[in-house]
C-alpha cells in the first residue's frame, strides 16, 4: 500500500514528466489541494477523469488525518497532488506523510519541477549549501528577525513571497543585509518569467523593473557566518554613536568584526545617526 507524491508543473504544462503523465492516466484515489484546480488540469491536458475518486486535502483538513488514513487503506493506496509543484514544498502533504508512515503505508515519489530548484538554478548564486524557508512572516519585525537569523547561516536562502508584499520585503533586505547578492524569480517557467539580480543595498535602482504580479521566489546569499549577532553589534554601535563616537571609527570596528564592507557600514550608521 502506497501514498504517491506526484508533482505537477509549476507553470508550463509541458513540464509534466512522462512518468507523471502515465500515472495520471490511471484511476484510483487522488487527494488534491483544490479539486477544482486539479480537475481543470486534467481536462486541459486531456487526462481521464473517469475512474478517479478525487477528494480535497488541504491545510484545514490536517486535523482529520485518521479519516484520510482510513480512506487510503480502504482504497488500497492513494496519490496526492498540490495545485502546482511538489505536494510537500510549502504545501499540505507533510502531516499526512507522517501519519502514513506511522501506519506502515509506504511513501513513493513521482517528482517534477519545483520552484525553489528552478529559482536556485536561475539565481546565479552559489547552490551549496542552500536553505528553503517557504513563506516568511508578514510583519516587518518578524521579517527582520528572520533575516538576522539567516545572516548567521552561510549559503543561499530562498523563500516565497506574494506580489503585494515583495517590494516591502526587498526594502527590508536592503536595510538588514545590504551586502547580500539577491535574485528575484517571478512567474517561473511561465510565459512572463523574469529574473532580477542585484546587490541588496542597490535595490532601489532596480525596484521599478519589478512587476508586482504573479508568484515570486526570492533568493539571497550569505557569504559567511560572522560568529556574532549582527543586530546586537549594530545596536552597540548605535549606542557608541549616541555618545558621539564618529561613525567612521565605528564602521571600521564593525567591518573588522563582521567582515562587511566598511563604506556600506558607514553609510548605514550615518543614516541612523
Amino acid at each position: 500500500m502506497e501514498l504517491i507524491l506526484l508533482s505537477l508543473p509549476i507553470g508550463n504544462p509541458a513540464d509534466l514528466t512522462q512518468r507523471g503523465k502515465e500515472h495520471l492516466e490511471k484511476g484510483g484515489l487522488y487527494l488534491s489541494e483544490d479539486t477544482r484546480v486539479f480537475l481543470d488540469f486534467l481536462r486541459r491536458n486531456s487526462l481521464p477523469i473517469d475512474g478517479k475518486e478525487i477528494r480535497s486535502f488541504h491545510e484545514h483538513k490536517q486535523n482529520e488525518l485518521d479519516k484520510y488514513i482510513e480512506m487510503i487503506q480502504e482504497a488500497g493506496g492513494a496519490t496526492i497532488v498540490s495545485d502546482a509543484g511538489s505536494p510537500v514544498v510549502s504545501d499540505p502533504a507533510f502531516p499526512l506523510i507522517r501519519a502514513c508512515l506511522n501506519e506502515e503505508i509506504e511513501i513513493k515519489s513521482i517528482p517534477g519541477v519545483s520552484a525553489p530548484t528552478v529559482a536556485l538554478e536561475l539565481s546565479g548564486l552559489p547552490p551549496i549549501p542552500f536553505h528553503f524557508h517557504g513563506f516568511v512572516a508578514r510583519e516587518k519585525g518578524k521579517i527582520k528577525e528572520f533575516l538576522e537569523a539567516a545572516s548567521q547561516q552561510a549559503g543561499t536562502h530562498l523563500f516565497f513571497e506574494s506580489p503585494h508584499r515583495v517590494k516591502a520585503t526587498l526594502e527590508i533586505i536592503s536595510e538588514v543585509l545590504p551586502e547580500s547578492e539577491v535574485a528575484i524569480g517571478r512567474e517561473l517557467t511561465k510565459s512572463f518569467e523574469s529574473i532580477h539580480r542585484f546587490k541588496a543595498g542597490e535595490y532601489h535602482s532596480h525596484a521599478d523593473q519589478i512587476v508586482e504580479k504573479g508568484e515570486f521566489t526570492v533568493a539571497f546569499h550569505v557569504e559567511k557566518q560572522s560568529g556574532v549577532n549582527n543586530s546586537k553589534i549594530t545596536k552597540l554601535a548605535q549606542e557608541c554613536l549616541d555618545r558621539k563616537a564618529h561613525p567612521k571609527s565605528v564602521s571600521k570596528l564593525l567591518s573588522a568584526i563582521l567582515g562587511e564592507d566598511q563604506k556600506a557600514l558607514y553609510k548605514r550608521l550615518s543614516k541612523e545617526d
